[in-house]
């Protein structure tokens, strides 16, 4: 398996307090880091999402 840290993923978006990093890792796979500045409200984003049990 293919693995990655933050620091090898390359930056694909940066501005306003967001950071995307994306980076394909094989087998039709992607790693991706977001960085959100604090405070932000995802709850817009994630309604509707149903949680599921781990």
């Amino acid at each position: 398996m293919t693995a990655a840290n933050r620091n090898d993923v390359p930056v694909a978006f940066e501005g306003d307090g967001v950071e995307l990093r994306s980076m394909p890792i094989g087998g039709g796979l992607s790693v991706d880091c977001l960085t959100l500045p604090r405070g932000t409200d995802m709850g817009p984003a994630l309604q509707g999402l149903v949680a599921q049990a781990g």
